[in-house]
């Protein structure tokens, strides 16, 4: 397929952060004012770095690094959260960098990660190439808008980024790149007299969600950036979040149609020294297991937890539960007991939550899809539920 390269839109957003879906954190309350701008004049020259690599921080963390075909000008650096560990891949010839580059991370199952950039100044704009993707942005802890926006079509070089308006120039910020499903950083941008920094890592709790569609954002008006996870990750003003859920997955059961692994083998991969090294970890399943029976879901349960206590000792843990129906069929009753025996054996294992007591013969149409997957309101609800147990637990 021939490349083609398309004129630039920038993309500058001034609504704040949507009802319902509020960031929760201290700096949301200092945060600037943004304003819409197609096409920022401070960017009509703007400086560029491009030619990904990769580096690995002593925590595990992955920095991007992109070089200036200007001489002596000092590269420029990217901190990049998600699961799958960034690597640099290639489209139409052109270098990119990403997470989640393995296959079973970037189907419509999963893909969201995180660019975050210290800028100094009013302008940043990241040149991606595009498999579809999407994008939304977060500017001093608080969302620019919380509805994510298209990068652009599909194998193209497209550009997106914000202009933070008059009075931002000379100003530091740390701005939050949102990327799903196929929008893979190519390069960065800034106006002339801004500077990029290296963004630190966050100070709060970093938080792993491991699990399955439900966790993946099936049903969520935008999965990956509204669904249960990310809606509960942000109202605690959780900013370093990591999510690995992989539809038709479980403690016991990998999805066979796909080829992706079982909750145990992620956390083999994905967890521990180099790699991810959360402070919480929420997992959540059950659903998957049916029909497996309480000892062989508990043995497997048991080993998840036991294997998450070896690789991050210091992590609070917290298993989650669903349903799919009112009542709950006695096959799945028969896979979440066998979870819950196993959590409460776990000494890392704060506690649990089962969200199937969410439902009841009133309000099941509302809160399950035919297929049994939560509703878009059923995520809101599973959120504030989760949200008000972590909070309860010391997670903020």
């Amino acid at each position: 397929m021939r490349f083609r390269r398309l004129p630039v839109v920038v993309v500058a957003l001034a609504t704040l952060a949507a009802p319902g879906l509020a960031c929760g954190n201290d700096e949301s309350k200092a945060a600037p004012q943004l304003h819409v701008s197609v096409d920022p004049a401070a960017m009509r020259t703007p400086r560029q770095w491009t030619a990904p690599t990769v580096a690995r921080t002593t925590a595990g963390a992955s920095v991007a690094v992109f070089r200036s075909s200007t001489p002596g000008t000092p590269p420029a650096r990217i901190r990049l959260r998600g699961v799958g560990f960034a690597a640099v891949g290639k489209g139409a010839g052109h270098p990119y960098v990403t997470t989640g580059v393995d296959s079973r991370y970037t189907s419509i199952n999963h893909g969201t990660y995180v660019a975050s950039i210290g800028l100094t100044g009013r302008s940043v704009r990241l040149v991606i190439w595009s498999r579809g993707g999407q994008w939304r942005a977060k500017v001093d802890g608080r969302y620019v808008r919380t509805a994510p926006q298209s990068v652009g079509s599909d194998y193209a070089l497209h550009t997106i980024g914000l202009d933070l308006g008059p009075g931002s120039e000379g100003r530091p910020h740390h701005v939050d790149f949102e990327l799903r499903n196929g929008a893979h950083i190519a390069g960065v941008q800034v106006g002339q007299g801004d500077r990029l920094w290296l963004a630190g890592a966050s100070r709060r709790p970093r938080i792993y969600w491991l699990g399955d569609s439900f966790f993946a954002g099936a049903y969520a008006r935008y999965p990956g950036f509204d669904d249960l996870v990310h809606q509960t990750s942000s109202a605690l003003g959780l900013n370093d979040v990591t999510v690995d859920a992989l539809g038709g997955t479980g403690y016991v059961k990998g999805n066979q149609v796909t080829r992706w692994p079982s909750f145990a083998q992620r956390v083999l991969a994905n967890i521990g020294r180099g790699r991810a090294q959360p402070d919480v970890i929420v997992v959540g399943g059950s659903i998957n297991d049916t029909g497996y029976g309480t000892g062989i879901v508990r043995a497997a349960a048991a080993r998840v937890f036991a294997e998450l206590r070896r690789r991050a000792s210091h992590a609070k843990v917290v298993a989650v539960t669903f349903g799919a129906s009112f009542p709950v069929s006695a096959g799945l009753r028969t896979a979440i007991a066998g979870v819950d025996e196993a959590a409460r054996a776990a000494p890392n294992v704060i506690g649990t939550v089962d969200l199937a007591s969410e439902l009841n013969a009133g309000n099941v149409a509302r809160m399950v899809t035919k297929d049994g997957h939560p509703t878009a309101a059923a995520h809101r609800v599973y959120a504030r539920e989760l949200t008000r147990f972590l909070r309860n637990h010391g997670v903020r």
